[in-house]
Order: C-alpha cells, then structure tokens, then sequence
C-alpha cells in the first residue's frame, strides 16, 4: 500500500521561521552585551530562551527551494541547556530548569504556539534601540523607542534611500553620491547610532532623550547595571 505522507501547517512551518529568527537575535544580543561587560540576567534570559524554544513545535523547517531545511528541536531541557551554553548564562540546576519549563508550558497551554510580544520581551530584558539596531533585531522593541516611533524613523530611512535613488538615476549611475548619509556617515562622526541620529532629525523629532553609544569596546549608556549579580545556583 502507497504511504500517505500528512502536510505540515503552514502556520507551524512559519511559526518555526519567526523562532529561529528571535533565538538568532537572542545569541547576538547576549554576545553583544557579553563583548561590553554587561550582565545578563540570568532568570530573566532563561524564561526567555525557554519561551522562544517553546513557541513553535518541534519539526523540520524547509530552507529556500533546494530541498535544505533545518530541524527545529522546541523546549526540552536538551535544547534549553544548549542555548544556556551558546549565551553564556551560568550554570543552572536540574530543579531550576525543571521549574522554568513548566512555567512556560502552561504559558503555552493558554496561549497557544506563539512568541512573546516583542515589547514584552524588550521589557523584560531592557533592549534599547541602540541595541536592535547594532545587532540587527527585528522581532524584539525597546524601551526608549515605541513601535509607532520605530516605524516612523523606517519611513524616514526608505524616504531618504528613495530620494538618494532618484537622484542617481537623474545621473545616469548606478552607484550612491558621495553626499550620500550612506556614505558620509554622520552619525559616526557624532558617536552615536543611525538610529539615534535619525530621531535627532528636526523632521523626524521625537519625545525620547537620545541614548548615546559610545564605542564598542568601551563603556556606554544602554540602561544597563554592570553589577546585576550572575546566577550561582549549581550544575546538576
């Protein structure tokens, strides 16, 4: 007898896209942070990962059209302890990871298969602007730019690129001027973040107090408490 193969929804298929993506910009904002000597929270990180994990249901994910996928694991203590490692969190107990995937599996039972709302989450882990922007984030707010003043500064960029754009075509290249803000970069020499020189704008003023970046190797203005304590609960 032919074997009858069940189709995946494609929700769920999409749901384990939209997980990957948050777990990646998790990896690089706690390395992000890491590099500048922040403290991570170590409780706050772990129902955060545990969350992530848990928001999609385990299953392969189709990449592109050449047959590739990857294999989306879900929360299990297997898949949580790995990501613990990759952020650098600290050492957990057996008892502790047990408490926090129950947690989160009765969040999901309410909730259903779905991520934490992405200003939710900025709240719980303090991500500023400043941080979307250098570690390319997308699925998570911030604290000091709201959604509706994240996407006013996107119209202000895609404005700017489709002047920019125009202006070259006038030209006859295919390549930006040098006047360009592309290329001459204002906002580096002012040290701080596009993202803040954008806000500084007269046409695109905003309520918020700029939060400057200073470079990255030294100490900056992120909101962040350099002393937070380090988890010191013991392996199991």
């Amino acid at each position: 007898a032919r074997s009858t193969v069940t189709a995946l929804p494609r929700s769920w298929i999409a749901a384990r896209r939209r997980a990957s993506f948050r777990m990646a910009e998790l990896f690089r904002l706690a390395t992000f942070r890491r590099e500048l000597g922040v403290k991570l929270s170590p409780d706050h990180w772990l129902f955060a990962l545990a969350a992530t994990l848990a928001s999609a249901p385990a299953g392969r994910v189709p990449i592109g059209r050449a047959g590739r996928s990857f294999q989306w694991h879900g929360l299990d203590a297997g898949t949580l302890y790995y990501w613990i490692d990759e952020c650098r969190l600290g050492r957990f107990s057996a008892d502790e990871i047990t408490t926090v995937i129950t947690a989160v599996e009765r969040w999901r039972e309410r909730n259903g298969f779905t991520l934490i709302r992405s200003d939710v989450l900025a709240e719980l882990l303090s991500v500023t602007a400043e941080e979307r922007w250098v570690c390319r984030i997308s699925t998570i707010g911030a604290i000091d730019e709201t959604r509706a003043e994240r996407a006013a500064r996107a119209e202000q960029e895609r404005k700017e690129r489709d002047r920019e754009r125009i202006r070259t075509k006038r030209v006859g290249k295919h390549k930006p001027r040098a006047t360009a803000l592309t290329q001459t970069k204002p906002w580096e020499e002012e040290g701080i973040s596009r993202a803040t020189w954008y806000r500084r704008r007269p046409d695109g003023e905003t309520t918020l107090s700029p939060v400057p970046l200073s470079s990255y190797g030294g100490a900056t203005n992120l909101s962040h408490d350099r002393e937070r304590g380090e988890n010191t609960g013991k392996a199991a």
